[in-house]
């Protein structure tokens, strides 16, 4: 057992530096792809992927085509509470012309999840997010 100890100190003491080496010579870090420029330019060049079942459900609620059904959900005011902060904070993203006619009342609280997320998508996907050529 006391050899197998000594062993163990042994390697140990004599491979851990190797582990913690970075390299012969000086090195100089390359820079990272990161930062707004990088994000904007990716953004740019990337290809518009629509989630098409999304996009079509949130322009009908938008549109104001699909009816919503508010029975049994208004009386839930955390609901109502929620979407409101989420359509405010989303309607602030909004070009002018567009949150000038974004009625917030009048979507929140009515919602499911399903309707909520698919309405935030197709704002996000038509108004928010830059256009791309």
């Amino acid at each position: 057992m006391k050899t197998n100890a000594s062993l163990l100190i042994f390697f140990s003491l004599t491979f851990l530096p190797v582990i913690y080496l970075n390299g012969s010579g000086s090195y100089n870090n390359q820079p990272t792809h990161s930062g707004p420029a990088y994000q904007s330019q990716r953004l740019e060049n990337a290809p518009l992927v629509i989630d098409s079942e999304r996009y079509h459900l949130g322009q009908q609620i938008y549109s104001g085509k699909l009816k919503l059904n508010s029975h049994g959900m208004t009386e839930n005011q955390n609901r109502i509470r929620k979407q409101t902060k989420m359509l405010n904070r989303l309607k602030k993203r909004l070009p002018l012309e567009v949150a000038e006619s974004f009625d917030v009342q009048s979507f929140a609280g009515k919602l499911n999840n399903k309707q909520f997320w698919s309405l935030k998508y197709y704002l996000d996907v038509r108004y928010v997010y830059p256009a791309r050529s």
